[in-house]
């Protein structure tokens, strides 16, 4: 993806597709969002926002620029926004089921209890 420390062809034009692709995402999950007033495809969108950003940005960056490392920052920001994301639906998973698990056995002790 590199020759004589500049970006390849290859390399800037994968980036400019996904990039465009990664919008064109961030664009659908918003209209899903204004559809459902659900946190995850707005959360969806503002990942594929940053990712798209991030690939649209590399097309102009040279190896060790301010761009370049600008588009890691933003790389970087989609990522953490990425695993903030599987944290918080562990852990409301997690919390669902505990509840769950709970709710049965008081109801398996009642079921105990009157027989």
């Amino acid at each position: 993806m590199v020759q004589d420390g500049e970006f390849t062809t290859t390399a800037r034009v994968l980036n400019l597709l996904s990039g465009v692709f990664f919008i064109a995402a961030a664009g659908r999950f918003l209209l899903d969002f204004h559809r459902s007033i659900k946190l995850e495809p707005y959360l969806f969108s503002c990942m594929a926002l940053l990712f798209g950003l991030a690939s649209l940005m590399f097309t102009y960056s040279a190896l060790w620029d301010d761009a370049w490392w600008f588009w890691h920052v933003v790389r970087l920001s989609a990522y953490l926004l990425v695993m903030g994301f599987v944290v918080q639906a562990y852990l409301r998973t997690a919390s669902s089921l505990r509840a769950e698990i709970a709710e049965r056995k008081l109801a398996e002790e009642r079921t105990a209890h009157l027989t």
